[in-house]
């Protein structure tokens, strides 16, 4: 089983931490890339990440709180 799927179309995931069972669809941007002032972002588990998505740098998004 695979930790996480990404659609390789146009997603990008940049200094971040990703739990498992989570999906993150095309086009989509999650984080930001590392450097000064520039926070990690957490992506829990079983979260969906849709299409056209952007996460910004420092985000903590769990899908067991509700967060999508």
């Amino acid at each position: 089983m695979k930790k996480y799927i990404v659609n390789p179309e146009n997603a990008t995931i940049n200094y971040s931490i990703i739990d498992e069972s989570v999906v993150v669809k095309e086009s989509s941007h999650v984080g930001e890339a590392k450097g000064e002032g520039i926070g990690i972002t957490i992506i829990g588990r079983n979260t969906v990440v849709e299409s056209g998505s952007v996460i910004p740098h420092g985000q903590n998004i769990d899908s067991a709180k509700g967060d999508k």
